[in-house]
């Protein structure tokens, strides 16, 4: 406890990240994810002795995603936020953390928070009444429960501290976690013996996204991922002994999912770029890269923003270093399999076979090589953990949560795979024996834990993310958003797939404030919001009302498939257009309202199909993949996405397939929309965006609009209302990410 002077200082910052966590966690800072980004900078870079980082002008380029050359005179972002950040703190105090023994001050005047050890409720109340208090005589209501222990502050040994009252300075703490880090292998978690509780410390804080780490054997490096250079993603190194990082890649395309060989020599990593994707080796210390092979996959699709590639296609190491399984696709007519890939001679291997319109991803090998554990993918967000014996080459299903899995890795004595789902809600660590079984959580009190990763010390580290998305309106006659720099609709999490009614008075959204994705309905102005479903299951999305306005089509995945629903404007139970096997999705209604488009694995691949509503009647429109399907005015066209660039069309018959000449480099992320006679689109997916304007009559293109903030991708986002006044779009608000590592006490 604090209460004991002694304790070393890195206890008291393990202390210190418990009592955040717990701040974080709170009504108050729940629903603000910026105010959580603000606070965590703050306190972590304390910590780790980074004062430089705690300036006006470099939190306002860190958290408030200003340019780094700003002027925070004439933008005074940062010290409005930061009075509204004291404001939070005192009244967490008073509130949910008035029993708390760790209180965490940001004084005025600065950015450098102040840590105390909260004084003994029972003295401060006598001092309130002036008076001795007898428990004997008081309500047990009135009086907070006394503390175990004294808690008195930690002495300070600091010179100049910045505070009379705080009890940790930098300069411990810093040595104190570097001790940590070089002497004991910076944190153990042992999964045998499991202690009762468990506090956390960063191993990262850098700006933007630090993800997917991966510990070295011996437990000393940790490799991962950042985008430390704006949205391209290379890999780093960090001694956890010195705590130096070092860049280890430096190429234009994505460099991901790092992995040790077995002797720790070298990395093999995931290089994407827009048109390909191979499997690249270099020495784990810094070297010559040398490429194994290209892999062709239908699961991952290179995205502007690496963080949303939530799928791992491999590599995963063989426990004796000679090979590498990796996800593939080794032809058109073939569906994603594992297949291991010989280092030296040899053929390549196919592993296993996902059933159509399934996907395996994610593999992971057992420390003794007797087993593979990876994912199966049958819907969006729709996976299950798997285990592959390469003994005998049986399979066996470990999870049947139909929930989704970012990451899994396996327990030092190959019995447990430990593994991020968001069974629970939201993505948090879980762990299964490999024999089967009930999954059990591993608490860690973060937004989301992904991308866990194990050493053979049996350290375990894992991507701590704040993601907040939510939805903007922008006006398109005056060319801007709302003045007030305010979203239509917000929450603490996320919220996407805006759409207009038609009569453009109402907005169905997807969101999953309740704590699972769910659709929503608003007013236009964002008011009166409820939620119209209760599924409580995985990824649901792409609504799109009925040209009426009294029917909302959407796709959802409650039986591991996804599937077409509707439901009434008004709520009601949702209606299961029909029950089948195959993967449909992305409905959207003809002009008439007699019939819906969308996408359907029925006939053997992906492709656009329209169902008539009143006989059933069901007819193929391309030969091509397509996505996002919108009728023209006339009901004469469909355009629609497809693979790659560009937009296309089709037409009503399901002849004249064609991509539009004028829109063949478009890159719209699935942010498209069809008023009037117009067609709306988001030109390219790096920010800023430029949304555009095609006239289907005329063929004129005109720029309408710029959002600087990066939009959620592969959602349909995109919305204007039927006067073609309002714009609709979901961005991104607050998105962090940072590796973390649990500690025991």
């Amino acid at each position: 406890m604090l209460a004991n002077s002694e304790i070393p200082a890195a206890e008291n910052a393990a202390e210190i990240m418990g009592q955040l966590a717990k701040v974080l966690a709170s009504s108050g800072f729940t629903r603000s994810g910026r105010m959580q980004q603000f606070l965590k900078f703050i306190v972590v870079n304390a910590l780790e002795g980074q004062h430089e980082t705690l300036k006006e002008a470099y939190i306002g380029a860190a958290v408030f995603d200003r340019s780094p050359g700003y002027d925070p005179k004439l933008d005074p972002i940062v010290r409005v936020e930061a009075r509204r950040l004291r404001t939070k703190l005192e009244s967490y105090y008073e509130t949910e953390g008035r029993h708390d023994s760790l209180i965490i001050r940001l004084p005025k005047g600065g950015y450098l928070p102040v840590f105390e050890a909260a004084p003994d409720p029972l003295q401060a109340l006598e001092a309130q009444t002036q008076a001795p208090i007898e428990l004997s005589d008081t309500p047990q209501d009135h009086i907070a429960p006394p503390l175990l222990e004294e808690a008195t502050p930690v002495p300070v040994p600091s010179p100049t501290p910045v505070s009379s009252r705080k009890y940790l300075p930098t300069a411990i703490v810093v040595s104190a976690i570097l001790l940590v880090a070089g002497v004991v292998g910076l944190i153990t978690y042992r999964f045998s013996h499991r202690p009762k509780s468990t506090t956390f410390l960063p191993l990262t804080n850098l700006f933007g996204q630090e993800l997917q780490p991966s510990l070295s054997p011996d437990g000393r490096y940790l490799a991962f991922v950042w985008n430390g250079n704006g949205n391209n993603y290379d890999i780093y190194i960090k001694d956890l002994k010195t705590s130096e990082v070092k860049r280890l890649t430096t190429s234009q395309a994505h460099d991901l999912h790092p992995a040790w060989s077995p002797d720790g020599r070298d990395l093999a990593f995931l290089r994407m770029s827009t048109d390909r994707s191979e499997i690249m080796i270099m020495p784990a210390l810094g070297g010559q890269e040398r490429s194994v092979g290209e892999v062709r996959n239908a699961v991952n699709v290179w995205k502007a923003d690496a963080s949303q590639i939530a799928q791992s296609l491999g590599p995963a190491w063989s426990s004796d270093g000679r090979s590498l399984i990796v996800t593939n696709e080794p032809g058109k007519a073939e569906t994603n399999g594992l297949y291991s890939w010989p280092l030296g001679y040899g053929d390549r291997q196919q592993l296993t076979k996902a059933p159509l319109g399934n996907d395996d991803f994610d593999p992971s090998v057992s420390p003794n090589g007797k087993d593979v554990a990876f994912v199966r993918q049958t819907s969006n967000s729709s996976d299950d953990v798997f285990l592959l014996s390469l003994q005998d080459g049986q399979i066996r299903q470990l999870t049947f949560d139909r929930r989704g899995v970012r990451g899994l890795t396996w327990s030092n004595d190959s019995r447990s795979i430990l593994f991020s789902s968001n069974r629970g809600g939201v993505y948090n660590l879980w762990r299964i024996a490999a024999d089967g079984g009930h999954p059990t959580a591993i608490t860690t009190n973060y937004t989301e834990a992904t991308d866990p990763s194990v050493a053979k010390n049996d350290v375990l580290v894992f991507t701590d993310t704040i993601q907040n998305t939510n939805v903007w309106r922008y006006d398109l006659l005056a060319g801007h958003e709302d003045p007030a720099n305010l979203p239509l609709i917000s929450s603490s999490r996320k919220s996407d797939s805006p759409q207009y009614s038609p009569d453009g008075k109402k907005v169905v959204f997807v969101s999953d404030r309740s704590g699972h994705w769910e659709l929503w309905e608003g007013n236009a102005e964002g008011t009166n919001l409820r939620q119209l479903t209760s599924f409580g299951g995985p990824m649901l999305g792409t609504p799109h009302w009925s040209p009426d306005g009294r029917t909302i089509a959407f796709d959802a995945r409650p039986y591991g498939h996804s599937a077409i629903y509707t439901i009434d404007a008004g709520g009601n139970q949702p209606k299961l257009l029909e029950s089948n096997s195959f993967e449909e999705r992305m409905p959207n209604w003809s002009r008439d309202g007699e019939w819906i488009y969308f996408n359907s694995t029925r006939g053997g691949k992906i492709q656009l199909w329209k169902r008539h509503l009143s006989d059933g009647k069901l007819y193929p429109l391309t030969q091509r993949p397509a996505y996002d399907s919108f009728e023209s005015p006339d009901g004469q066209s469909i355009y629609f996405l497809s693979d790659g660039r560009g937009i296309w069309r089709v037409s009503s018959d399901g002849t004249g397939e064609s991509l539009l000449p004028e829109l063949r480099d478009v890159n719209s992320s699935r942010y498209l929309a069809v008023v009037g006679d117009h067609l709306y689109f988001v030109a390219n997916e790096t920010t800023p965006s430029v949304v555009q304007r095609f006239d289907l009559r005329t063929h004129h293109l005109q720029r309408v609009a710029t959002i600087d903030r990066q939009l959620v991708d592969n959602t349909p986002g995109l919305s204007v209302s039927a006067d073609e006044r309002w714009m609709l779009y979901a961005r991104s608000d607050g998105s962090n990410s940072d590796v973390m590592s649990l500690q025991p006490e």
